[in-house]
Parts: C-alpha cells; structure tokens; sequence
C-alpha cells in the first residue's frame, strides 16, 4: 500500500468494524493499512483487538511480532 492510497482504506475498514464489531480479520487488515502509513501504535492496537476477539488468530500474532520488530527498528534508527 501507498501512503496517498490508505485513507479510504482506512474509512472502509472504520465503517467495517462498525458493522462488525466482533471479526477479528478486519481488524488485522485495518492493522496493515495503519502498518502501510507507518502508525504502529494503531497497527498494534488493532492487533492486540484481534487477539482478544480470536486467540488462535495466528495471522494477527506473526503481524505483531513484524510491527513490533518494525517499530523498534525505526526507533532505533532515530537514536542513532
């Protein structure tokens, strides 16, 4: 995704989880675009969302081991 193209990615995904509040899988892909922009904390939100609406989702833990491990890296990189 490019960060131009992700806003009504996002107002899609909104209107997605207003509608339906309880599937885990919109919020993981709500996770990418906000991974897309590079807002991680909204990226890991949604995850740890996902995690609790379905614990076996193994999908949104391997995302937020990457978003975690992307965030840390990028940190990093200011520090230096």
């Amino acid at each position: 995704m490019q960060l131009g193209r992700s806003t009504p990615a996002l107002d899609d995904f909104h209107e997605a989880i207003l509608r339906r509040m309880h599937h885990a899988g919109t919020f993981v892909w709500r996770s990418s675009t906000y991974a897309a922009r590079g807002e991680w904390v909204q990226a890991i939100n949604d995850l740890r969302r996902a995690i609790e609406l379905s614990p076996d989702n193994a999908n949104a833990y391997r995302r937020l081991g990457k978003d975690i491990s992307r965030r840390a890296v990028e940190h990093a990189g200011k520090q230096l």
